[in-house]
């Protein structure tokens, strides 16, 4: 063996590897799982049986819209085994994220033409000067800020906005990434978790359910002024613990290549903005907050604020940061070539996790295509079915962790599950807002720890942190969080709340 042989230390896979390998994997369980499909009923009533929903293509299926499974229909099929399609597979993913994949390439962009007049990287380091000595109070505002998006409009995708702004703001202040990731990884997931108005989880949920909204709104905002005050203390404590001692920082190895990429751009010297630099700054908040305004619900929250209702998605959102490009390419007096270069340039640093996301929705395509989602799901009706309530709903919680897994969607989850697993709660005397919030409490921790979440790995991506460094530093969290709102469901069956 040479010495180079010796020398070789193993690495932890990449996303990419990672992916690729959960696709194969469950691809290969397409070949041995059961397929099948429940009867579904249309939004006219009309049933969809099992047979008919095999035969169609998924493109068929999708164009159904909004369909719901019956409960007590499930129908094995002929297995539809998806190894060989596993290529195509891929391909599809890129096609159904298309959407996301365009927004991230666009606010990549963006951060490339605002990379450009260097108005960010002046501000960052006039920001470091003067909050020196408050940076454990700028994380719990900034933490605190992306827990209220995640309660109320489920902050997901959006978050990747905001990696490549604050890594280099507490890099540069001697915190490690992984600190500087978590604030937002962590802030906007707690929120998630604990959502009280999103209407991608609890309102889809509740819709499906046939409860209101509100229903079970206390239990949840118990949850999340509980979780979310512990979040903060669990990084704040991670990040005092690594500035003391720079060997705790679970990328120790790894720190001074990844500072010198996210930093790479940075320079410490001290400057004044310019007036152009400072108008620049406001035209980015404004854009970003723009961005956060569209998305907010507020029809869903109160029918007489439809008029302020954008109804904004993906697609305008990145047609919102491609003018935004433009206006900050030209008030920042840079040239036309320098304002497309700079755009490309900044596309292109996100491609990564365009195909990240892709992989992630590849998994769902193989699952559809191989018949597996619906088998899924019947294997958790039998495993409820008949149980006692407190054992009823801590199962429900559990097998929701198992299903999220599979289908990372929180509104995918939702779809299928919620017209099956909510009036199976009543047999077993649990009220079905309890129901959501144990589905949305699943969804949500699975959303910080699996790897098939595309917003976990593009996150990790962005802040240069290896998936087994994350968990890591995250394991004992998860760990807190599982067990905590395993007791809250269960006070809340004994109790009757929620």
């Amino acid at each position: 063996m040479s010495k180079q042989s010796k020398g070789r230390s193993w690495k932890f896979p990449s996303a990419y590897t990672i992916l690729f390998v959960l696709l194969i994997l469950v691809a290969g369980l397409t070949h041995i799982m059961p397929a099948g499909y429940y009867d579904y009923q249309d939004e006219s009533g009309q049933i969809i049986t099992a047979q008919v929903m095999s035969e169609m293509s998924s493109a068929e299926r999708k164009s159904l819209g909004d369909i719901q499974p019956i409960a007590g229909t499930f129908t094995k099929v002929e297995r539809s085994g998806q190894l060989l399609y596993i290529p195509m597979a891929v391909v599809k993913g890129f096609y159904d994220s298309i959407e996301v994949a365009v927004f991230v390439l666009f606010l990549g962009g963006f951060l490339g033409v605002i990379a450009r007049t260097r108005a960010i990287d002046v501000g960052i380091t006039n920001l470091m000067e003067n909050m020196k000595s408050r940076m454990y109070l700028l994380i719990t505002i900034l933490m605190f800020i992306f827990s209220l998006g995640g309660i109320s409009y489920g902050m997901g995708e959006e978050t990747i906005a905001f990696y490549p702004i604050l890594l280099p703001i507490m890099v540069a202040a001697g915190f490690d990434v992984m600190a500087a990731g978590a604030v937002i990884l962590l802030g906007a997931g707690v929120g998630v978790l604990a959502s009280v108005l999103n209407p991608f989880a609890t309102g889809i949920a509740s819709d499906l359910a046939g409860v209101s909204l509100t229903d079970g709104m206390g239990l949840r905002l118990m949850q999340w002024a509980i979780f979310t005050p512990f979040t903060i203390f669990y990084v704040i404590r991670y990040a005092k613990s690594v500035m003391k001692n720079k060997a705790l920082s679970v990328t120790a190895d790894l720190n001074e290549s990844i500072n010198k990429e996210i930093l790479a751009n940075h320079e410490s010297t001290i400057e004044k903005l310019t007036t152009r630099q400072f108008i620049v700054l406001g035209l980015f908040i404004l854009t970003f907050v723009v961005m956060v305004f569209s998305l907010l619900p507020l029809r869903d929250w109160n029918p007489e604020w439809d008029w302020l209702t954008l109804d904004w998605y993906f697609t305008e959102i990145a047609a919102l940061f491609f003018t935004a490009s433009i206006i900050v390419g030209l008030v920042a007096g840079l040239k036309e070539s320098e304002i497309g270069n700079s755009f490309v340039s900044g596309a292109k640093d996100v491609l990564g996790v365009v195909f990240v996301l892709v992989l992630s929705r590849g998994l769902k395509i193989v699952m559809e295509d191989g018949m597996i989602m619906d088998s899924i799901l019947s294997f958790a009706e039998t495993t409820v079915t008949g149980l006692p309530k407190i054992l009823y709903i801590n199962m429900i919680y559990w097998l929701h962790i198992l299903m999220s897994i599979f289908i990372p969607s929180t509104s995918g989850l939702a779809g299928v599950s919620m017209p099956i697993m909510a009036p199976l709660a009543e047999l077993a005397g649990v009220s079905r807002s309890l129901v959501i919030t144990a589905y949305q409490s699943a969804s949500g921790l699975v959303n910080l720890f699996s790897p098939t979440g595309g917003i976990l790995m593009g996150a990790l991506m962005l802040s240069k942190i290896p998936y087994d460094r994350y968990i890591k530093f995250a394991l004992n969290y998860l760990i807190i969080i599982f067990l905590a709102t395993t007791v809250l469901l269960t006070m809340g069956v004994m109790f009757n709340i929620g």
